[in-house]
């Protein structure tokens, strides 16, 4: 860090909230980021290794147990901990967003604070429709190969009925 640099760790009530929270909503989605077809991709080669040193950092450690709230929940203290022991208290503000915009201004030393409510961008229902999205696509990619096949398979059935069916004897 630079002596000068002002560090905001966001927390939650309490660990156990916070792992809450990220079990039904990001960690789904970072688990799904790991596998296949993801990690196939060149993109999310460099954010793959990235989510795997994520799994270690928020989690207990355990990949295998990174999604349970007890494994997230320790992550969480650890983290809290290390940041408190390595940045000096003058420069460290541990803020809860329930505070609202007060503790930040006064942190940051700004004189016109902001009079709007302080934005709620984290929306449960959009990060688990997400992460159900990412689980339907990881779990489900083998079936594309499947779908398109099946898709041409009808088109060219079509295509041969109408074009090669044998004419209608007319009966009188």
């Amino acid at each position: 860090f630079l002596p000068e640099t002002k560090v905001i760790l966001t927390v939650r009530d309490t660990p156990e909230a916070w792992a809450e929270s990220w079990a039904v909503t990001g960690a789904p989605c970072v688990i799904s980021l790991t596998m296949r077809p993801f990690n196939w991709l060149g993109c999310f080669q460099r954010l793959n290794k990235f989510l795997i040193d994520y799994i270690k950092f928020t989690g207990c450690g355990d990949r295998q147990r990174y999604p349970e709230v007890e494994c997230l929940a320790q992550g969480y203290v650890e983290h809290v901990a290390k940041v408190k022991a390595a940045v000096p208290a003058n420069r460290l503000l541990i803020f809860n967003v329930k505070e609202g915009w007060e503790p930040l201004c006064k942190f940051l030393n700004l004189r016109n604070c902001p009079t709007t409510p302080f934005p709620r961008v984290n929306d449960r229902a959009a990060a688990k429709t997400a992460a159900a999205m990412l689980s339907a696509i990881a779990h489900g990619w083998m079936l594309f190969p499947l779908l398109v096949f099946l898709l041409l398979y009808a088109i060219l059935r079509c295509l041969h009925r109408a074009f090669f069916r044998p004419p209608r004897s007319h009966q009188d």
